[in-house]
């Protein structure tokens, strides 16, 4: 299987990545009644970390070593920030803002959404637990790539024969043994399924772009696919029915995004939703203290989001992007350590490089 995927940055997956954090933010502070918009925000995250793995990892063939070493720098920096900021605010606040150190470190070491399974939730760090079912896909993505190889057929096959085995086991959960909705969405072994599925619907398709039925329906197939997968996110469905096929219907989505056609690309492109992208993991981040403020004291919702949005955006300039730059500048001497080799001069790796970026 043969196939070209540029590298770099795709504008218009920064634009879904945008619409992603609004449709998170919308959900949050404006919900309607028909759909969970925060949820369907993160699916649209989970959809596109599975297309950027994919190709990462089996198409680009990034090195397991620096390819940790990215997600690390990507996803730590901002996180540790905005768990530290607040569990010194919330403990000058006191109750009922205030946390034990146990959630502080269970959502740094992305083990949050199991202690919360365990416990009872918080609240505050709540949203944390799209960021386990993220760090816990990448390293079973690795682990599959040691075990099996970069080869893109096998890739299709394992990843793909997980992503059913962890929706089987969702679907179960909630219709046989009714298990609540957070019970089953909050799980790694239930909603890496979404990543999975996303990542083996992008290899099978972008390996079958050469061939005259696709580039021809490509369009229309993505339509489709989008039309899919808002409808079957709806509250109306159920479940097993979201996080299957409605989940596969955005995974094809993402995957044709940038070949259905120009008018598509351009639209996601728009740069108010690639600002957005550029700044979705820091806000999204910041967001949920805010969105919990304004359930407790309705009537200034607005201010809380603006809130929430200014603080992601000065976490973004402040803590991600320029703790980032300085951690990626590292990677040379590291990677001397770790593969003992001489260190190569050179600049800290810049935001545009053949590895996009993956959200939370």
């Amino acid at each position: 299987m043969k196939t070209t995927v540029p590298s770099g940055r795709i504008a218009c997956l920064d634009g879904w990545r945008g619409i992603a954090v609004l449709l998170v933010l919308w959900g949050h502070f404006f919900p309607v009644s028909w759909i969970n918009l925060g949820t369907f925000g993160v699916e649209f995250f989970f959809v596109l970390s599975g297309r950027l793995m994919a190709q990462i990892l089996f198409l680009n063939k990034f090195p397991l070593p620096k390819f940790f070493f990215r997600r690390a720098t990507r996803i730590l920096p901002a996180l540790i920030g905005f768990v530290g900021v607040y569990w010194l605010v919330s403990a000058l606040a006191g109750e009922p803002y205030s946390l034990s150190p146990l959630w502080a470190v269970a959502a740094v070491t992305f083990t949050y959404n199991y202690l919360v399974l365990a416990t009872h939730s918080t609240g505050w760090f709540d949203h944390i637990w799209s960021l386990c079912i993220e760090e816990h896909a990448y390293f079973i993505l690795g682990g599959l790539v040691v075990l099996f190889g970069r080869s893109v057929r096998m890739a299709i096959y394992v990843i793909g024969g997980l992503a059913l085995l962890m929706m089987l086991n969702g679907a179960i959960s909630s219709a046989v043994f009714n298990q609540s909705y957070e019970t089953v969405a909050h799980r790694s072994d239930v909603h890496i399924g979404s990543i999975f599925i996303s990542a083996a619907v992008f290899l099978l398709l972008r390996t079958r772009l050469k061939e005259a039925w696709l580039n021809r329906w490509a369009l229309p197939i993505f339509l489709l696919a989008m039309i899919g997968g808002w409808a079957l996110n709806s509250n109306n469905i159920g479940y097993p029915l979201q996080y299957s096929l409605g989940t596969t219907c955005l995974a094809i989505a993402v995957a044709l995004i940038d070949v259905a056609s120009k008018s598509i690309a351009a639209l996601f492109a728009h740069p108010f939703l690639t600002r957005f992208g550029l700044w979705s993991y820091s806000i999204y981040l910041w967001q949920q203290p805010f969105y919990k403020l304004d359930e407790m004291h309705p009537g200034y919702t607005a201010a809380f989001l603006l809130a929430a949005v200014s603080c992601g955006v000065a976490s973004y300039y402040l803590i991600e992007k320029p703790s980032r730059n300085w951690l990626n500048g590292l990677w040379p001497r590291v990677e001397a350590v770790i593969l003992k080799r001489h260190p190569t001069e050179g600049k800290a790796i810049p935001d545009k490089v053949a590895a996009p970026d993956l959200s939370p």
